[in-house]
């Protein structure tokens, strides 16, 4: 994809003119701060605090801004599918990530947890994050690095984090060109413009505000098993981005809101073939306020809060005879949520990390309904839950280059079983160019309302994992390095907890499995 950047300096004089304020500089930086400007990259999503990644206990690849603009990826799919261990797939409408040969057809991404500036993106309903097109609701253009952490992470963020934990960060206001607009053409009539800007407010206040629309006509297929059959639009696609961010002292206010429309003209679920009524509207919005200070010398406080909104809007076309019908789904969620960690170091005695999370259901609703030619809604599913989860992480130096990682979390939800998932790595940094690291971690994966209560099954129980793996990390020369890791990975299931009676109306008498239903497990349509 080619990419077009334009400069606004006939729009927008003012912006540009250098006697408009300046920012202040910036405070100073603490020794926990200054390693994120340190060279090779570093990492935090894998101990929740930045170190190095000969440091991190698990085997991590950071993407930097740099990489992004070098490689020219335009989606966080192109991102992934150049990282070891990851590979990509699409059924011409949506994007699924596969890590280290786990991806089933029909898994819609699960078992891999996505983080945005540490907010969780996945869904209340379906338990999944499947936006890794133009439908994840982040430009590349603001993405600062992406971290990525093979293996269990439950110990720190519970349910989802079994195969891998991607954290997405996002480009400072500060640091942000104060306007900026960018334009992108590609194959199959692909085309997007970007307007960002970023503003000094005073009193160390910065404010960043992006906003963007794609448009894609999609490209045309043949279908060899239809008797040639062809169509169109498939992969056509359209909406748009906003994102914003103020930072000021110890705050910084996040709000994400998208949405994306794609057409499915090629048979989802049974749907007709080439009929491109059938499609799909879906959205992941959330604004979070995140505080963040030193306490005293040796400590630290995070503590965010946060509102999340979820929607899906799927529509599929199927002939019976001479009747087309209009079958329509949808699922609504809606959640509130707060998160906490202190982490203080304590001399010889290491650095201790407590935290706790809990989340909040407002809204958790799906619905089935025949529109054309008879209205008939037949199934309704309301289930909203409650989780909490409390953790804590000991990190230790062992002398002569070893440190051990080892921590805990326990789980608890309604209608769902509770879980304790802990975790313990050592790393040894033989040289400055190798390391060694050893790891196992016990993970856990809860089944979603939608997996219970689609086609009835409350007694489901949760998916654990337990991994073990070796690695060692060598750097040759200059940027060159080598990395050699073998894992071993025990996928099962959780006792099993009694629940509550499936919902009213989750189905019922007169209800009926349209052709080609077979919805796989944890995934939307």
């Amino acid at each position: 994809m080619r990419r077009l950047p334009l400069i606004l300096l006939a729009a927008a004089p003012a912006l540009w003119s250098a006697g408009g304020p300046s920012r202040p500089a910036g405070p100073v930086v603490s020794p926990t701060e200054s390693v994120l400007f340190a060279n090779p990259p570093v990492v935090e999503t894998a101990a929740l605090y930045a170190q190095t990644l000969q440091e991190a206990p698990a085997s991590v690849t950071v993407i930097t801004r740099d990489q992004i603009r070098r490689y020219g990826y335009r989606t966080l799919a192109e991102a992934l599918a150049d990282v070891r261990g990851f590979y990509i797939s699409s059924d011409g409408v949506l994007y699924y990530a596969g890590v280290r040969g786990f991806n089933l057809p029909g898994d819609y991404n699960t078992r891999t947890l996505v983080l945005l500036n540490g907010h969780y993106l996945t869904d209340n309903v379906y338990g999944a994050m499947y936006m890794f097109g133009q439908d994840f609701g982040l430009d590349m253009d603001l993405v600062e690095r992406i971290e990525i952490v093979r293996g269990p992470s439950s110990a720190l963020y519970g349910s989802n984090g079994v195969l891998a934990t991607i954290n997405i960060f996002t480009r400072a206001p500060a640091d942000s060109p104060r306007a900026s607009l960018a334009t992108e053409l590609g194959s199959f009539g692909q085309k997007k413009a970007l307007l960002a800007s970023a503003f000094y407010l005073g009193h160390g206040a910065n404010l960043l505000v992006a906003v963007s629309a794609f448009h894609a006509r999609g490209r045309r297929i043949e279908g060899a098993e239809l008797g040639g059959l062809a169509t169109g639009s498939v992969g056509a696609e359209q909406g748009y981005h906003s994102f914003a961010q103020l930072t000021w002292r110890s705050w910084s206010v996040t709000a994400n809101f998208h949405g994306r429309r794609g057409i499915a003209p090629a048979g989802w679920y049974g749907a007709d073939f080439g009929d491109t009524g059938t499609s799909t509207r879906d959205s992941h919005n959330f604004v979070e306020a995140a505080w963040r200070r030193p306490v005293g010398s040796s400590g630290e406080l995070e503590w965010r809060l946060y509102y999340d909104q979820y929607r899906y809007y799927g529509r599929y076309d199927y002939t019976s005879g001479e009747v087309v019908a209009d079958e329509r789904d949808y699922a609504l969620g809606d959640w509130v949520g707060t998160r906490l960690a202190y982490r203080r170091r304590l001399g010889r005695l290491g650095e201790f990390t407590f935290g706790h999370q809990l989340d909040w259901d407002l809204r958790n609703l799906q619905v089935t309904e025949t529109v054309w030619p008879r209205y008939d809604r037949y199934r309704e599913i309301r289930r909203p839950r409650r989780s909490f989860g409390v953790f804590v992480q000991h990190v230790y130096k062992l002398g002569g280059g070893w440190k051990l990682y080892s921590g805990v979390r326990f789980d608890d939800s309604t209608e769902r079983s509770r879980f304790l998932s802990p975790r313990v790595a050592a790393v040894w940094q033989a040289s400055a160019a190798t390391t060694y690291k050893i790891s196992f971690g016990r993970a856990f994966r809860n089944p979603s309302t939608y997996e219970q209560y689609w086609e009835p099954n409350p007694l489901l129980a949760p998916e654990t994992v337990n991994a073990f793996e070796i690695a060692r990390e060598q750097r040759l020369w200059g940027r060159l390095d080598l990395v050699a890791s073998a894992y071993h990975y025990r996928l099962g299931r959780a006792r099993r907890r009694q629940h509550a009676p499936v919902p009213e109306r989750a189905r019922g008498e007169g209800d009926r499995d349209r052709a080609g239903d077979e919805r796989p497990t944890g995934a939307v349509a």
